[in-house]
């Protein structure tokens, strides 16, 4: 009867550790599955942000072509010529 108990014994431990290491397992897949789930979310987002860029870029590409706008180097022209039409901050001090 004593050996009956031992054997059962034996037998419920190598059951428990067989079942820890299967925890331990799914505990790992779970953690690697949780971080890639993240990096997939990062890039999901990077890649709207990236859409929406260049669809306003087509948007102002057709308004261009379209002649509703004027191209992107005249505007940055104008607004070079705008400073050096205001002058900076120190200088208006200066004329006061």
């Amino acid at each position: 009867m004593l050996s009956d108990l031992k054997i059962k014994l034996l037998h419920t431990k190598r059951m428990m550790l067989g079942l820890r290491q299967e925890l331990r397992n799914r505990a790992m897949l779970w953690e690697a599955a949780f971080e890639e789930i993240e990096m997939l979310e990062t890039m999901a987002k990077e890649a709207k942000v990236n859409l929406q860029k260049m669809a306003e870029d087509l948007r102002r590409q057709r308004k261009e072509k379209a002649g509703m706008l004027p191209p992107k180097e005249k505007k940055e022209e104008e607004k070079d010529e705008n400073v050096d039409k205001e002058g900076t901050d120190d200088d208006k001090k200066e004329e006061n």
